[in-house]
C-alpha cells in the first residue's frame, strides 16, 4: 500500500537514533518490529530504515527528506540470502561497510554494535573495501557467527519525568549539559511509552515546538540543565501545564464490607383477654 501524504515529522536526533539503531519516528529499537526500506518506484529512496508501522502516514524519510512512495520489508538475517539482497539495494553482488552496518542496526539484536577495522578485514577476506554474500557468510567466523556472539543486554528503564535532575542526566547521553529540542522529543516520547501511538507523538512535536522558544532563554538551540531544572523552567511547566506527564490513578478508598445489623426480634404478644 502506498502511503498517505503527512507532514513529515520533526528530524530526529540523527547521530544518537543511528548509534542506537532506533526508528526516527517512534524511537523504539528497530528490531523491537518489523522493519522497511523505504523505496522509489523499484529502488531504495535513500540508506535509512524504519518501522513499518510508523512509515504508513508519511512520504519521506525523517532521517534525510527523501521522497518514497512504497516502502519493502527487511528480511531477518536468519534468512541470509534474501537480507543479503535486501542490503545490496543496486545489485552489484557487494556491500560497503556503511550498508553493512546501517542493516546488521536495523535487523540484529545486538548492543552498541560497530565494526572495528580487524573485523572488517576478517570479513574482507580479499581486502578491496567490500564484501560478497561468499565472504561475509562463511561458516567460520563470518557476520552470523558475530551477531550470534553478541546479544543484546537491555538497557534499564529511564528514571520518571518527576525526577528532574536524574532524568535530564540520562538523556544527555553527549554529556554537554544540555538538549536540543530533537533529543527532548526522543526523551519524552520514550518516557512515556508512546512508541505506538503516532498521533500522540505528532502532538508532542507539536507542542514543543511551540513552547520551546520561551524557555531557550539564550536562543541557541539547546534548553540547559538550569533552564531545565529550575522551579518555573521547562519540566515544570511540562508537568503542569502541558499534561504530558500521565497522572498516578488515585487510590480508591476501600471499600470495607459491612455485616448486616442485626433486626430486633418481634416476639409474638399474647392477645389481651
Amino acid at each position: 500500500m502506498v502511503p498517505v501524504a503527512a507532514t513529515a515529522p520533526p528530524a530526529p536526533p540523527a547521530m544518537i537514533v543511528q548509534r542506537k539503531a532506533e526508528c526516527p519516528i517512534c524511537f523504539d529499537p528497530l528490531v523491537d518490529d518489523a522493519v522497511c526500506r523505504m523505496m522509489n518506484t523499484q529502488q531504495r529512496s535513500c540508506g535509512h530504515y524504519i518501522h513499518t508501522r510508523c512509515c504508513i502516514q508519511f512520504t519521506q524519510c525523517p532521517m534525510c527528506r527523501a521522497p518514497f512512495t512504497s516502502v519493502a520489508d527487511m528480511p531477518s538475517i536468519e534468512d541470509p540470502g534474501a537480507w543479503f539482497a535486501a542490503v545490496d539495494s543496486d545489485g552489484n553482488g557487494w556491500l560497503s561497510r556503511l550498508e553493512v552496518l546501517s542493516a546488521l542496526r536495523a535487523t540484529c539484536d545486538v548492543e552498541d554494535l560497530e565494526i572495528s577495522e580487524s573485523l572488517w578485514r576478517q570479513w574482507d577476506a580479499n581486502g578491496d573495501g567490500r564484501i560478497t554474500f561468499e565472504e561475509i557468510f562463511r561458516p567460520q567466523g563470518g557476520l552470523l557467527a558475530y551477531v550470534h556472539r553478541f546479544q543484546r543486554n537491555r538497557l534499564v528503564d529511564p528514571p520518571p519525568f518527576e525526577d528532574r535532575y536524574r532524568w535530564f542526566q540520562f538523556w544527555d547521553e553527549n554529556r554537554t549539559n544540555s538538549l536540543d529540542r530533537s533529543e527532548v522529543h526522543r526523551a519524552l516520547v520514550k518516557t512515556f511509552d508512546l512508541a505506538r501511538d503516532l498521533a500522540r507523538i505528532q502532538t508532542m512535536a507539536d507542542t514543543l515546538a511551540t513552547v520551546w522558544c520561551l524557555f531557550d532563554d539564550d536562543g541557541d538551540g539547546t534548553i540547559s540543565f538550569d533552564e531545565f531544572v529550575r522551579p518555573d523552567g521547562f519540566a515544570a511547566t511540562l508537568s503542569a501545564n502541558l499534561s504530558l506527564v500521565p497522572q498516578r490513578p488515585q487510590a480508591q478508598p476501600q471499600v470495607v464490607p459491612q455485616r448486616p445489623q442485626a433486626q430486633p426480634q418481634v416476639v409474638p404478644q399474647r392477645p389481651q383477654a
